[in-house]
């Protein structure tokens, strides 16, 4: 490395440490072309028996319209009652119930809960004056976060919870919006864009033990978007800094690569942590060793990744994909540990420097071998195929705009992913 270095005279040397691997399955519209070209899926999650999607959408069947909230089966997308004509957002499963955020009138800005027990659709409460982001069940109990600060003519900054008969404020709230909830260490997590959770000051992110309101360390540097953890960390994805997480004791930035993380799920059985990135076809994994990408980006086109969700190990992503017909695709059986795996042992190393490309860059691959280079720009379509021998020099006059390139190298059968940034 240091040779390369001095040899190209580069001034700045930056080891791009995402390396991406996987073997290359691909991403599969979910169900037949009968989506409303106008249709957004908002949210999706899974039980044992089906995938839900929650939007402002329209699936037309042979039996009748599906309004704004779906179920997968594995075969085919089915109603849940009548559905909800002006739309819905946030969703949650427990213990065989439905929970969802829905518009019940055209007035969007006053959702109320829905809670589908298997038949029909029962309302818990009154309707929320603003917009519900988040849900979760901690101690036997339903919270909602979201922006608001009344249900009907109980006060709630940003946060309430159902205590089976009212909804309740959760402490003294906090004084911005909650978009994102998570259960860790027996405590549940809130990020968004407050400040203050429970009179106390808490840098976007927060946490509730039941009783009281407490900051999670000195908090992070911008508004927390998605937030979820697993049985050793909290994770939040915190703007152009990237994917950070929680130990318990300190926060740590783990994934500086990655900015603008719209979406986060936690695989409690394998450990690794899917992410989606605005404006990128790819989706990443993480196993606390290194970065992956577990399916081909072929038919995701960079759009804002919105949701996922494990099913029947299929991982499925809701897509924001305007004028598109079909807003949900899966990854049958993504790869995990194994393409991780096959990457230490086969390719020992790819670096790029300097990155971001301003004049030059090197990549150099180890071990030497004749490798074929693929970039594409964010929407997916491929700029630039190279042929080289392990070292090859980027000039920054072979792309044309500014901006950021996605690469993919095959390798053994293995496919191999990463971003550039090109200024």
């Amino acid at each position: 490395m240091i040779l390369l270095k001095k040899k190209y005279n580069f001034v700045t040397y930056i080891m791009f440490f995402s390396m991406f691997s996987s073997y290359a399955q691909n991403w599969t519209p979910v169900g037949p072309n009968n989506w409303d070209s106008n249709s957004n899926v908002a949210s999706i999650v899974s039980d044992t028996s089906y995938v839900y999607a929650s939007g402002n959408f329209l699936i037309y069947n042979s039996l009748d319209t599906i309004k704004g909230i779906a179920r997968w089966n594995g075969a085919s997308w089915s109603a849940l009652g009548n559905g909800f004509i002006y739309g819905c957002g946030a969703l949650l499963t427990h213990q065989g119930k439905l929970y969802v955020a829905a518009n019940l009138t055209s007035n969007i800005s006053r959702p109320t809960v829905m809670k589908w027990d298997g038949s029909i659709w029962v309302p818990i409460g009154q309707s929320f004056n603003g917009p519900i982001e988040a849900f979760s069940f901690y101690g036997g109990e339903l919270y909602v976060g979201g922006n608001f600060d009344s249900i009907g003519n109980i006060v709630a900054k940003n946060i309430a919870k159902w205590n089976g008969t009212n909804w309740i404020a959760v402490g003294l709230g906090t004084n911005n919006y909650i978009n994102g909830m998570a259960i860790y260490s027996g405590e549940l997590c809130v990020v968004g864009g407050f400040t203050v959770a429970g009179g106390i000051p808490s840098q976007y992110v927060a946490k509730w033990n039941g009783s009281n309101w407490s900051s999670i360390g000195s908090g992070i540097s911008s508004g927390g978007e998605p937030i979820a953890a697993n049985n050793n960390y909290l994770y939040v994805g915190a703007g152009l800094n990237g994917l950070i997480q929680w130990d318990g004791n300190n926060w740590q930035n783990i994934l500086t690569n990655l900015n603008s993380i719209t979406t986060i799920y936690c695989d409690t059985n394998s450990q690794v942590v899917y992410m989606g990135e605005f404006n990128s076809p790819f989706v990443y994994g993480w196993d606390n060793i290194s970065v992956f990408n577990p399916c081909s980006p072929s038919s995701l086109m960079g759009n804002p990744l919105l949701s996922m969700t494990l099913y029947k190990n299929s991982l499925f992503v809701a897509e924001s994909k305007s004028g598109s017909p079909i807003p949900v695709s899966l990854c049958p059986n993504p790869s995990l540990s194994e393409g991780i795996s096959k990457l230490n042992q086969e390719l020992y190393q790819i670096d790029i420097f300097p990155n971001p490309l301003i004049d030059k860059s090197c990549i150099h691959i180890n071990p030497k071998n004749i490798y074929q280079i693929s970039f594409y720009n964010i929407y997916g379509k491929k700029v630039k195929e190279i042929t080289f021998n392990g070292e090859l020099i980027l000039n920054r006059t072979e792309f044309e705009n500014a901006g950021v390139y996605f690469y993919s190298l095959e390798y053994n059968n293995i496919v191999y992913n990463g971003k550039l940034v090109v200024q």
